[in-house]
C-alpha cells in the first residue's frame, strides 16, 4: 500500500478549501483520500463534530464569501439563543447573502437587502435583533419570548429591549411579524435562564400578576439578602427555579439553603420551582402560587 502523501502544514489541522490546496501543489487524488471529509463543497477538512455549529460554520467559513452571513437557526444558534431541540439538532447551516441566494448540499440560502451584521468566535452573523426578527416564522410564542429573553438577558446582553423593538417596526410584511409584536410586548430584560420566562410566562398565561424579575430583597437591618428570579413584592413571595445544576453542584445546593433561609427570616415566602413543574403539573403550581398570593394579600408593608 502506497503511503498517503503528507499535507502541506497550513493544511494539516484546520479547514481548508480545495483552490488554495491546489496553488499549494496538492493533487486532486490527495483531496480524494480516505483521511479528508468533504462537509461542504470545495472544503476539505480533517475532523468534524457536526454538534459544535462553530465547527461546522468555520469549515463552510473557509469559502464564505465577503457579504455573506450566517444567519437565521444558525446565527442563533452561534449567538447561544435557546432552541427548541428539532432546530438545535438540524445539520444544514443557514447561509445568508444581499443578492445571489447560496446554494449546495448542507446549506440553506437565503438573499434580501443588506442586514447589520455581527461577529461571534470570528464567524460573521446577522446582527442578534435581526436573528430574532429571522426566528419569528420558525418558533411558537414562548419559545419566541424567550429567544427574545436571552438577547436582552441580564448578564452579557446581546441586545437592547429597544433594538428588538426597531428591528419589529422595521420588519414591515415580513412573514412571522405579527407573532413578533406580540412577543416584543412579553420579552423582558434583565433574565438569566429559559426557564425563567417559562415559568413567567406560565404565570401570566394562567390569569395571575406578573411577577418581578430579580427583585433585591433586604432583611430588617437594610442588608442585602438576595434577588429571586420572580417576585411579588407586596405579597413578599420569592420563585426560585432550580435546574439540576442547584442540585448537582455542592457549593451551589448550600448557597441555595442559605439564601432561602435569610429570605425567610426576612419575611418571605420561596417557592422552589424545578421544570417538572413548570412542564408536568403546571396547574398544581399555579393553584400554589395563587394560594400563596390569597394568604398573603394582607400582609403589612415592610417598614
Amino acid at each position: 500500500m502506497t503511503a498517503r502523501a503528507p499535507l502541506p502544514p497550513a493544511l494539516s489541522t484546520a479547514p481548508f478549501g480545495v483552490p488554495d490546496a491546489r496553488e499549494l501543489g496538492v493533487p486532486p487524488g490527495r483531496l480524494r483520500a480516505r483521511d479528508l471529509l468533504a462537509p461542504f463543497r470545495s472544503v476539505r477538512t480533517h475532523v468534524l463534530d457536526w454538534s459544535d455549529i462553530s465547527a461546522v460554520c468555520s469549515a463552510y467559513a473557509v469559502n464564505l464569501a465577503p457579504e455573506q452571513l450566517f444567519s437565521h437557526v444558525t446565527a442563533a444558534r452561534l449567538l447561544g439563543v435557546p432552541l427548541p431541540w428539532r432546530l438545535e439538532s438540524r445539520e444544514a447551516i443557514d447561509v445568508w447573502a444581499p443578492e445571489i441566494q447560496p446554494r449546495g448540499a448542507g446549506v440553506i440560502g437565503h438573499r434580501s437587502a443588506p442586514v447589520p451584521s455581527f461577529i461571534v468566535n470570528g464567524l460573521p452573523v446577522v446582527a442578534p435583533a435581526r436573528v430574532w426578527i429571522q426566528l419569528g416564522p420558525l418558533l411558537g410564542q414562548t419559545s419566541l419570548v424567550a429567544a427574545g429573553d436571552y438577547l436582552v438577558q441580564r448578564k452579557q446582553p446581546l441586545a437592547s429591549l429597544t433594538d428588538l423593538a426597531q428591528a419589529v417596526d422595521a420588519a414591515v410584511g415580513v412573514r412571522g411579524v405579527r407573532s413578533l409584536r406580540v412577543a416584543l410586548g412579553l420579552v423582558r430584560a434583565g433574565t438569566d435562564s429559559p426557564m425563567e420566562t417559562r415559568l413567567r410566562l406560565l404565570l401570566v398565561r394562567a390569569g395571575l400578576p406578573e411577577p418581578v424579575i430579580h427583585h433585591p430583597i433586604f432583611d430588617w437591618t437594610g442588608g442585602y439578602v438576595g434577588a429571586p428570579d420572580l417576585a411579588y413584592v407586596s405579597e413578599r413571595i420569592a420563585l426560585e427555579y432550580e435546574g439540576d445544576g442547584h442540585r448537582t453542584d455542592p457549593a451551589v445546593f448550600a448557597d441555595d439553603i442559605e439564601r432561602r433561609e435569610r429570605m425567610q427570616e426576612a419575611g418571605w415566602y420561596v417557592i422552589r420551582v424545578i421544570k417538572g413543574h413548570v412542564f408536568e403539573r403546571p396547574g398544581w403550581l399555579i393553584d400554589r402560587v395563587r394560594r400563596q398570593l390569597r394568604e398573603r394579600a394582607s400582609l403589612p408593608l415592610l417598614p
